[in-house]
């Protein structure tokens, strides 16, 4: 504690240790191990494919058509609504190194932002000290697979996380900024992510189990608001999206690929697709958003904010029919708060239990079981049972976890709690039958 508790002069030598950690993280991030030696590779695939739909968009030629290769030679389609194509067009027009360099940067300053904002909510430390343990935590962080991959490919999975989280788990939505009231009405973010990708809008579940029916309006504004600039923009391409494309999911990359942490992903290297793959899938998707919603009213009426959010999270990658493995970013800042509690319960003589319960539920993010056995090129149809059950951890990680809070007896330990502002108190109270 005296780190935190030492002498004035300290703090400004402490913050520059942690700015100093922050920038080694980044420029590791940078950094590729290619020909036998490290090199400065900022390529991002996915960051490829978005850059070049916001070319074809700003060029008008149609999205959903004949793209051109990405630069390793790989003829990837956009499978994204317009209104991703429009916003990503700023790195379109700039070198594609830059571009990397930009969304690396962008990421992992969202990511400190968040696991902040985390450690607030579950109250593990507040003001300048839960930035301070967002930085020293970001290396952790970064080493989930989930989080590197989406770094490597350029992805926007935590900038989504990150408009979620903030709609969700900040006290209140408005500031005042020199006299003016500025800020958001709560759901609306969560709109505008769901109108960049879609499966957030499983977030809604969330904001129904609070009966926050604002809440609720407000998140389908935000949709529909940016679906429309999306439409004024981008009219051909988005009939075209909302009509045909938004359909043909097998166009995001094969179900049965082992990186598709998703239920559809399991019924698919179980041998099951076309119709009794969709029927088996309609079920299990019922169920789960029946157990999820269960395990989130739960939670909300307990006061535990972020264990419902944590828990939406997880019904959304478990119904969405492709959920690669670095869509799950949400682990990041929900195991590295598990953690922290966990340690402090140990030190705190509470017992051992939960922090290795954490450190072992981190440990299948950080191994990456997925790719232990043959896959890609449908190698995955080829595994036995038991490589099926290792290689979809994360699924079972997150139906575990609704299992064990929609119908444990008692409610969780509150390692997620939150300190309730007004309005969740409000809330909490109005879910309570």
């Amino acid at each position: 504690m005296a780190f935190f508790t030492s002498a004035r002069r300290r703090p400004s030598r402490r913050q520059g240790v942690l700015a100093a950690l922050v920038l080694l993280v980044f420029f590791a991030c940078l950094l590729t191990w290619q020909h036998g030696s490290l090199n400065l590779g900022v390529y991002r695939l996915d960051l490829d494919v978005y850059r070049i739909g916001a070319q074809a968009w700003l060029h008008n030629h149609p999205l959903y058509g004949q793209l051109p290769d990405t630069q390793g030679g790989l003829p990837e389609p956009f499978t994204y609504p317009p209104i991703s194509a429009v916003v990503m067009s700023p790195l379109a027009v700039i070198p594609s190194t830059l571009a990397g360099i930009l969304m690396t940067a962008i990421s992992l300053a969202l990511l400190v932002c968040v696991l902040a904002l985390f450690f607030r909510a579950t109250k593990l430390a507040t003001g300048r000290a839960s930035w301070r343990l967002a930085a020293t935590l970001l290396p952790v962080a970064v080493l989930l697979e989930p989080v590197r991959t989406t770094l490597a490919y350029g992805q926007i999975n935590i900038v989504l996380m990150a408009l979620v989280a903030f709609d969700c788990l900040l006290p209140s939505t408005w500031f005042t900024v020199r006299g003016r009231r500025v800020g958001w009405p709560r759901g609306f973010l969560t709109g505008i992510a769901g109108a960049l990708k879609l499966t957030p809008m499983v977030f809604l579940l969330y904001f129904v189990a609070r009966r926050d029916w604002k809440g609720c309006l407000s998140l389908l504004a935000g949709f529909l608001t940016i679906g429309l600039i999306g439409a004024v923009f981008a009219p051909h391409d988005s009939w075209e999206y909302w009509t045909q494309t938004v359909f043909q999911t097998n166009r995001i990359g094969p179900h049965v690929f082992s990186g598709n942490q998703s239920l559809t992903g399991v019924l698919y290297r179980a041998h099951l697709s076309g119709q009794a793959e969709n029927r088996v899938w309609l079920v299990l998707s019922a169920v789960a958003g029946v157990v999820a919603f269960i395990a989130v009213q739960r939670s909300v009426r307990a006061g535990r904010t972020v264990t419902a959010v944590a828990l939406t999270a997880c019904a959304q990658l478990l119904v969405s029919p492709v959920s690669w493995s670095h869509h799950w970013v949400w682990c990041a800042p929900v195991l590295l708060c598990a953690l922290v509690r966990g340690r402090r319960m140990w030190r705190a003589g509470a017992g051992k239990r939960y922090f290795w319960i954490a450190a072992a539920v981190a440990g299948v993010f950080l191994a990456e079981p997925q790719v232990w056995f043959p896959h890609t090129m449908n190698r995955e149809y080829g595994w036995a049972l038991w490589e099926q059950i290792i290689g979809s951890a994360y699924v079972w990680v997150a139906v575990v976890a609704l299992l064990l809070v929609a119908f444990r007896r008692e409610p969780a330990a509150p390692v997620m709690a939150q300190a309730d502002g007004t309005e969740d108190a409000v809330l909490a109270a109005r879910a309570r039958p």
